[in-house]
């Protein structure tokens, strides 16, 4: 399978691309488990309950600086953290405090002028609903893509992000975008991770309640 962005340009790792193959097999064949590529690459999946789950290769977290640039970004907002995660034309990983609402954040269209990483902006969640432990979003308007709604390539990196600031390996996320989206990690083993979550059709409400 191969997943391009809205101006046709090719996605490398399109987690929720991948999940929505997932359930679209599931759905169609009865089969609860299987092989998906994605280029070359086999991503094994299977579904479990309301959910659908695809196995991805961890890639390596290493903290940084938090960059200056950010204030022409975002203004005096005080992130707390952030992390490089695997190449230069990957991800920067930003943290904010515990509960900081993370929808005040503009869209950072001018993004490429400082980085050719995709930026994901998250901090531990304040939200009423136990499921998310975290909340975040993604950005990488370099590579068309303004804000993504929700974002299983970005998941494997907050997997191990989360893991390295002690919140273990299971993880629960709220994406924090305009439609909203609910995704889960396990880290398996040291080389790879689980990402999951439940797929909606598009006559079908989205609702976090949904997942029980």
């Amino acid at each position: 399978m191969s997943c391009f962005s809205l101006n046709g340009r090719e996605i490398n790792c399109c987690g929720h691309g991948m999940l929505g193959a997932a359930y679209l097999i599931h759905i169609t064949t009865g089969e609860t488990r299987g092989v998906i590529r994605s280029g070359t690459v086999p991503i094994p999946w299977h579904a479990s309950r309301e959910l659908h789950w695809i196995c991805l290769p961890l890639v390596t977290v290493i903290p940084t600086r938090i960059p200056q640039w950010l204030t022409q970004l975002f203004g005096d907002t005080a992130p707390i953290a952030a992390a490089m995660a695997g190449g230069d034309s990957d991800y920067l990983v930003v943290q904010w405090p515990a509960g900081f609402d993370l929808g005040q954040l503009p869209a950072p269209e001018m993004l490429g002028k400082f980085t050719r990483r995709a930026l994901i902006v998250t901090c531990e969640s304040c939200y009423s609903h136990d499921l998310a432990q975290i909340e975040s979003r993604y950005f990488a308007p370099q590579y068309g893509v303004s804000e993504d709604p929700a974002t299983g390539s970005a998941m494997r990196v907050l997997a191990l992000y989360w893991q390295q600031q002690g919140l273990g390996t299971q993880l629960s996320n709220y994406q924090r975008s305009a439609s909203g989206g609910l995704l889960f990690s396990e880290i398996a083993d040291t080389s790879h991770v689980y990402i999951g979550g439940r797929i909606v059709p598009m006559d079908e409400e989205y609702t976090l309640d949904a997942i029980g």
